[in-house]
C-alpha cells in the first residue's frame, strides 16, 4: 500500500488483506516524508454469516468512495 500511496502521490489508501478465512480492512494514510499511519479493522471471518455480511457492507462502501 506504501508503494501505491507513493507512486500514485495520493495521500491515503484503503484496502483489504486475507488470509483464508479471515478479512481485514485496512486505511493508510500519508503523514509526512517517510511517516505513514494505519488502522487496521478488527478481524471478519467469512464463514460466518454476520460476519460475511459485514464484509460486503465494507466493500460496498469502499466502493461508493471512489
Amino acid at each position: 500500500m506504501i508503494s501505491g500511496v507513493e507512486l500514485n502521490n495520493i495521500l491515503s489508501m484503503r484496502g483489504a488483506y486475507i488470509i483464508g478465512a479471515i478479512w481485514n480492512f485496512v486505511i493508510l494514510e500519508k503523514l509526512g516524508e517517510n511517516k505513514y499511519q494505519y488502522f487496521v479493522s478488527s478481524n471478519f471471518d467469512s464463514t460466518k454469516i454476520d460476519d460475511l455480511k459485514d464484509i460486503y457492507k465494507n466493500l460496498l462502501h469502499i466502493k461508493s468512495t471512489l
